[in-house]
């Protein structure tokens, strides 16, 4: 899975790196002008899997990027125009590994969050998305959510051939959770990029292995786990909003009921992994990490 230096990580404590000519993950780029900076999250050490912050300067350009990994990305700040398509704030995309687009830019800059792939992994979704304007999508009660969590989201994409999901979260202020979740003995990877969480620090997987994380300041705070018991977000009353980019793997997505069907509305197509998903069967898929 991929590992972070703590429990969790903040943007803020990251430096940026400049975007390096022989870098070549998650796409590589033709036609440059302008310049990049990169944060790195959270990676794989095994696969090289990476989950990247990164910034476009004003009037960057590119005249053809083309993906080496799957990447699933959404615009944190600015704008992004790809291929006759822009991308506002919270605008999200999905560019799977061969895939190449142009002209791209970002005439006002933007800060990119990206959850990408592995130059070796074989199961993916060949099926892109452009963009997706979420700003317009409504915000869904999340049915799967605690009682003492006033929790919403927008689906994003369900990959047809891992069954991950990608979708933004909202919970309001006051949502709390008090019970330790667990999902130890699965194939699980579970990954969030808090975008506004309020400014005073919020306890986030209390019980994460025994030890305790805690969100200070909030946003542009990254989590990444495995599966350990946990509690689902924080021990106390949050005091503001928080709005979050989550990846759920496959295995989260056994215990979706009473939300079965709106997960497989996620799904671009019926694969056996997807039937075998809507049958209540195990659709044998390779642990993630």
């Amino acid at each position: 899975m991929k590992q972070v230096p703590r429990d969790w990580t903040n943007v803020n404590m990251l430096g940026w790196m400049p975007w390096e000519n022989d870098r070549t993950l998650p796409f590589t780029m033709a036609g440059v002008r302008g310049q990049a900076w990169v944060k790195v999250l959270g990676w794989d050490t095994e696969t090289g899997a990476e989950s990247l912050v990164y910034k476009l300067s004003p009037g960057w350009s590119a005249e053809r990027i083309e993906n080496t990994v799957p990447e699933d990305l959404i615009v944190w700040q600015g704008e992004l125009e790809i291929g006759g398509n822009t991308l506002h704030r919270y605008g999200y995309s999905y560019r799977p590994a061969g895939h190449s687009v142009g002209p791209c830019s970002s005439p006002m800059g933007a800060t990119v969050v990206a959850f990408c792939g592995s130059a070796e992994q074989e199961l993916y979704s060949k099926i892109p998305v452009p963009a997706l304007d979420t700003e317009s999508m409504p915000w869904r009660r999340n049915t799967r959510a605690h009682d003492t969590m006033r929790a919403y989201w927008k689906p994003l994409r369900g990959d047809e051939e891992t069954l991950d999901l990608y979708w933004l979260g909202f919970n309001a202020a006051g949502s709390y959770v008090e019970e330790v979740a667990t999902h130890e003995g699965v194939a699980e990877l579970e990954e969030a990029f808090f975008f506004e969480a309020g400014a005073p620090p919020v306890t986030l997987y209390e019980a994460w292995e025994g030890r305790m994380a805690r969100m200070h300041g909030g946003a542009g705070s990254y989590v990444c786990h495995g599966a350990v018991a946990h509690s689902a977000y924080y021990k106390q009353p949050n005091p503001a909003d928080m709005i979050y980019f989550k990846h759920d793997g496959y295995a989260y997505s056994e215990h979706a009921d009473p939300a079965h069907e709106e997960y497989l509305a996620m799904f671009p197509k019926e694969t056996p992994a997807v039937r075998a998903f809507r049958e209540g069967r195990d659709p044998g898929l390779p642990p993630m990490f």
